[in-house]
């Protein structure tokens, strides 16, 4: 299991660039193959555009199997947990 801390991004994500190095980092590394643990201790919040750029794209590339089976968040508060939900949702919706 590869872990991949995003702390370094926080404590806020709102910037698109920022959300797109963190999407190019998790979809560099193995994340097909074997679980990545991501670690968003320290963030507090990321703006929905954001979270679809990283997790609505990451639902889409990776499918909804390998998505919810490889992706395992460690850290995540629940208003995390509801932005990055709904940014899936949006993404599958449209």
């Amino acid at each position: 299991m590869v872990k991949i801390s995003l702390q370094k991004f926080g404590p806020t994500i709102t910037n698109i660039y920022v959300a797109d190095k963190v999407f190019d980092i998790i979809i560099n590394s193995k994340v097909r193959e074997e679980q990545i643990k991501l670690d968003l201790e320290g963030i507090i919040t990321m703006t929905t555009q954001c979270a679809k750029r990283i997790f609505g794209h990451l639902y889409k590339e990776l499918g909804s199997d390998i998505y919810y089976q490889n992706i395992v968040f460690e850290n995540r508060s629940e208003t995390l947990e509801m932005i990055i939900e709904m940014s899936i949702e949006e993404m599958n919706n449209s």
